[in-house]
């Protein structure tokens, strides 16, 4: 049996192996002469020894390094498997002791310390020849017991002293994580009236399977605070009846829930919910936008997810209030029709913000056009993320689409422009945000030339002065790319110019040379190779006009170069002596050597973030070249083939600011790199 040690504070350093070997070798010799019986007993014996002596040893000496370092969860994880094991040895319970007292938990200690020292009178009573060696340690217990008690008696709860407005922004701090607040709701009494009478951590409360126990016994309390619940599991739709909610996300709700939509439950908040989230995965039911609408009368903001058709359950039935006050709608689905879309755009004139992911068919853009007058974001199969509503709507503002997102293009597959187009010139004094990819049907490609010469005819009056932000796909010939260029001459507020597929850079620097600098440009995958003249100009005018003193105009802070055929060593030699560079993206140009990479990186001395991909001259030489930059704090490495764990090791040993390491597709960086980068606090983030 293990003995008792001196002190929970600091174990023995011993580990008596001898009694268990005693014990194994006479399991063999009881086999050896076929006395099984005796082997058993032998071996539940050495089994036994290994448990209550051996394996409680380590554990002991582990449990009490964890308390050194400050890893007291993992200690007192330790301490109870000690227990578990040896439920009647005092030392186990002392640890758990000190293991409570060292994490500053003294009314635990102290419980822990009482039954130590009830296993040692217990132990005195049983065998009274130990009774000598265990009472001299009984009285270190009582001591370690007795400072437990008096840090008890002597402590402060801060968080009562301070005054409560402070308390309140303390515990706004655990408002993201409602288990947080639950574990600290049980900490006491006077914690729990002050968490719970604090209004703004339970504003938005999520309840799950987990914690919805914790949860319900409060949720009188926190009834009136609460304005916007998501509830992730089918059974918990009873707590809806103490809430007056203006917000609800349901997630993975099983079909068997479907009907309490319309039960006493979700009736009980139809007056005061205005935002209601609901996302339907496989196999599931999903509800008619005519039943929602119907029972949320007030309803603002609908966010709505599933992957079946939207064709059959759109509006229907329930009869709907002809100016439902909809503001905000969000629809994804597997294909979302014209049938469903046209009546709800009916019933609903009030909207102001609409993305549709899931819509084939384009005609809907025109019903959108001519019945949609409130509207000022619009998503149609977005790409990107699709900004919210800014502001409240106040009677006489200038209405107008200001923010539009289409899909992605970078297949050359968009919206034919004469779907695209009459959105865009009715909205144009408006837009401040376009995204927009073009497409051309087979059956045009024969006649694509005049076809779209014809729409520059037709939309020769396009102008855009108060876009901020561009991004667009040109057209295999470029026709689209000359119309929208056209449509930002002299537009002083454009800051943001995306393009993909670009065919004429020198019609691209000579729009851009007689406009403010960009705060942000990016190009790619254009394969005008002439381009690499108009690019120097470009890049040698907002060095200029960074280093102009007169000017309070920003410029170029940000750069995305992607297989661009006309980017050369020059050009980034250009680039480089723009001061006010703060971040790069730079991908797959052919005509750009390696001695031509570390040269521009020499002249990047703001430079914070840096992605670099897609370059077969990329050496370790290349790597270490970005350990000079002094503000360097994210890069991101993808798809370099000749990189090794020697260059990413040099960059972390020279880098000052490092804080990030994204390895993509990096397969010739091995585990020894990556855990040296995580040895010297860099986060590193690996995809293949």
């Amino acid at each position: 049996m293990l003995k008792h040690h001196t002190s929970s504070a600091f174990p023995v350093y011993t580990l008596n192996v001898n009694e268990t070997k005693n014990y194994f070798l006479k399991v063999g010799e009881a086999i050896d002469k076929h006395d099984y019986d005796t082997a058993i007993k032998f071996a539940t014996n050495t089994i036994d020894n290994i448990n209550q002596s051996l394996l409680v040893s380590v554990l002991n000496h582990r449990a009490y390094a964890f308390a050194m370092n400050g890893q007291f969860d993992k200690g007192i994880k330790d301490a109870k498997q000690m227990i578990s094991i040896a439920p009647t040895l005092p030392l186990c319970h002392e640890r758990f002791g000190f293991l409570y007292a060292m994490s500053g938990r003294q009314q635990k200690a102290i419980v822990a310390y009482e039954a130590a020292l009830k296993r040692i009178e217990l132990q005195e009573k049983i065998n009274d020849s130990q009774k000598a060696q265990e009472h001299s340690h009984h009285e270190p217990i009582v001591n370690e017991k007795a400072l437990a008690t008096q840090r008890d008696n002597s402590r402060i709860d801060f968080l009562m002293a301070l005054p409560t407005e402070l308390s309140y922004y303390i515990i706004s701090d655990l408002g993201d994580d409602d288990k947080d607040l639950v574990e600290c709701i049980l900490v006491s009494r006077k914690w729990r009236e002050l968490i719970v009478g604090c209004p703004i951590v339970w504003m938005c409360l999520s309840i799950d399977d987990s914690d919805v126990g914790d949860i319900l016994p409060i949720l009188p309390n926190i009834a009136p605070f609460v304005q916007d619940l998501m509830v992730t599991k089918n059974n918990r739709f009873k707590i809806l009846k103490v809430l007056e909610l203006e917000a609800i996300t349901l997630r993975n709700i099983h079909p068997n829930s479907i009907q309490l939509l319309e039960s006493s439950f979700l009736w009980q908040v139809r007056a005061t919910l205005t935002k209601l989230e609901l996302h339907f995965g496989e196999g599931e039911i999903v509800f008619k936008l005519s039943d929602l609408l119907y029972i949320f009368p007030y309803l603002t903001i609908l966010i709505y997810t599933t992957t079946k058709p939207l064709s059959n359950i759109g509006i229907e039935e329930k009869p709907i209030s002809e100016n439902h006050p909809l503001e905000d709608l969000q629809l994804r689905a597997q294909s979302i029709s014209r049938q469903v879309i046209c009546p709800l755009l009916q019933k609903c004139q009030e909207i102001r913000r609409l993305v549709l992911d899931g819509c084939w068919d384009n005609d809907i853009l025109h019903d959108i056009n001519a019945r949609c007058l409130n509207l000022e974001v619009l998503g149609y199969n977005p790409y990107s993320n699709v900004t919210q509503l800014k502001r409240q709507n106040n009677k006489g503002d200038i209405v107008g689409i200001c923010e539009f997102y289409t899909l992605e293009g970078g297949d050359r597959y968009g919206i034919s422009p004469n779907d695209l187009l009459p959105i865009i010139q009715k909205n144009m004094k408006r837009l401040e945000v376009l995204v927009a990819a073009f497409s051309i049907s087979e059956s045009q490609q024969a006649g694509y030339i005049p076809i779209v010469e014809h729409l520059g005819q037709e939309y020769n009056d396009l102008w855009l002065p108060n876009l901020r932000e561009l991004t667009f796909w040109s057209d295999p010939k470029g026709l689209m790319e000359s119309l929208f260029l056209r449509s930002i001459s002299g537009c002083k507020s454009l800051e943001i110019l995306d393009v993909t597929y670009a065919c004429h850079t020198s019609a691209i620097v000579d729009t851009l040379r007689i406009l403010p600098p960009l705060k942000r440009l990016e190009l790619k995958q254009s394969q005008d190779e002439a381009g690499d003249t108009d690019l120097k100009q470009l890049f040698k005018y907002y060095a200029e006009a960074s280093t102009n003193t007169v000017s309070t105009v920003p410029t170029l802070e940000y750069i995305h170069l992607d297989d661009c055929k006309g980017v050369t060593n020059e050009v980034l030699a250009n680039l480089g002596d723009i001061p006010t560079l703060t971040k790069a993206m730079f991908y797959g140009h052919s005509r750009v050597s390696e001695k031509g990479i570390q040269c521009f990186f020499k002249k990047l001395t703001k430079i914070t973030d840096f992605v670099l991909g897609s370059l077969d001259n990329v050496t370790d030489n290349t790597i270490m070249a970005l350990g000079d930059l002094p503000c360097l704090q994210a890069l991101a490495l993808e798809n370099l083939p000749h990189i090794s764990d020697r260059g990413i090791i040099s960059l972390i040993d020279k880098t000052v600011n490092l804080k990030r390491l994204d390895l993509m597709q990096c397969t010739t960086i091995t585990g020894f790199a990556i855990e040296y980068a995580k040895r010297k606090n860099v986060i590193v983030k690996i995809e293949h």
